[in-house]
This record gives structure tokens, C-alpha cells and sequence, in this order.
């Protein structure tokens, strides 16, 4: 689930900060003049489902978690509550087909929460280039 809001009183200015608890990992870090959150939960639980019911169902979730938390479920906001289904890749299937392949991400699929998507895509492009300086068959430097 993620939210923005209008940043409220009781959240320090610029700063990201993560709680983690039973069931759900819940975040916040400043955007312009608003705040960004995030809840994890289990995808499937069906009180997550329903935007309308979202909000409550989270604010249940977190009733125990420090501020400024509640409160930044709370805000009011122009936006609605969304939800992400975070997957991960079946590590079975190959990431090479012919001449193209997955790398970041798109191949190896972290939470969002971890911050590691875009280091993995610059890592990955690095052993990318140095399979392709050593070996001029594109599929086969893929493949390595």
C-alpha cells in the first residue's frame, strides 16, 4: 500500500524512516512539500483489497507502531491509497532468451522498501559490458 499526504506536523523534515513490525513494514520519506508512505501486508488479505476499506485496515495494522505514523494514515489527502503487488522472478526461468535479457529488477526483483533496484541494474550493466568487451557473440555474453 502507498500513500502521499500533505506532510503532517509530527513528522520530522527530511527524513526517511522505516518501522518494522508484526505483519506489515511501514515507511515514509519526503516528497516536494508532501510525505510518501508505504504499509507491506500480505497481498492476499482481503481487507487490503478494497480501496475504500484500505486506510482502515492499515491504520489497524500500525495502531501500535510509533509516531508519526497514525497520524500519517490519517492525514487527508487528494490521493487515493494504492496498492502494489510486489513478485519476485522464478529464479527457474531463464533471464537470457536469445538476444535479450533481464537485468536489475527485472531480473533479480527486490522489495521496493530495500533501495537495492537501481544499484543491481548499474551492477549488472557493469558485468554486462565486460561479457560483451570479452566476447564479441552477444548470445553468448548474455548468457555469461
Amino acid at each position: 500500500m502507498h500513500g502521499t499526504v500533505p506532510t503532517p506536523a509530527d513528522v520530522p523534515a527530511g527524513v526517511y524512516r522505516q518501522t518494522w513490525g508484526p505483519g506489515a513494514k511501514f515507511g515514509f520519506y519526503p516528497v516536494r512539500d508532501a510525505t510518501c508512505w508505504y504499509c507491506t501486508v500480505k497481498a492476499s488479505d482481503p481487507r487490503f483489497i478494497d480501496e475504500p476499506a484500505r486506510k482502515d485496515a492499515i491504520r489497524a495494522r500500525v495502531a501500535t507502531y510509533p509516531p508519526p505514523i497514525v497520524s500519517l494514515i490519517g492525514a487527508p489527502s487528494e490521493h487515493p491509497i494504492t496498492r502494489a503487488i510486489i513478485a519476485t522472478h522464478d529464479l527457474e526461468k531463464p533471464w537470457v532468451h536469445g538476444r535479450i535479457g533481464l537485468l536489475g529488477d527485472a531480473a533479480h526483483a527486490l522489495a521496493p522498501h530495500l533501495g537495492q533496484g537501481a544499484g543491481q541494474a548499474m551492477e549488472d550493466a557493469v558485468v554486462l559490458a565486460e561479457c560483451l568487451r570479452t566476447n564479441p557473440d552477444v548470445i553468448a555474453a548474455l548468457r555469461e
